[in-house]
């Protein structure tokens, strides 16, 4: 995942919530249909999940939130000094 676009967002809807992430394996993929000569086969890396309890999506994010949010991700050298610059 070069470009750095991973999220998780929650949000409230009728029937419970709604939880999106982005799938690594669906950015890999275009990455890689990118770099290719031949047609990108481009797919939306945002993935959305129901759930209907709070403690369904806190059981998810908790599963999830390491892959969805890698933390040895960084898009640029500039991502990296700038997390570094964070730490205490």
């Amino acid at each position: 995942m070069g470009y750095g676009c991973t999220s998780m967002r929650i949000e409230r809807n009728k029937n419970g919530y709604e939880v999106t992430v982005t799938d690594p394996a669906i950015v890999a993929a275009n990455e890689k249909s990118r770099s290719s000569d031949g047609p990108s086969d481009w797919k939306n890396p945002d993935v959305e999940y129901q759930f209907q309890t709070k403690d369904q999506v806190l059981a998810f994010v908790t599963a999830a939130f390491d892959k969805a949010l890698p933390e040895e991700e960084y898009s640029s050298t500039f991502d990296k000094l700038a997390k570094d610059a964070a730490k205490p």
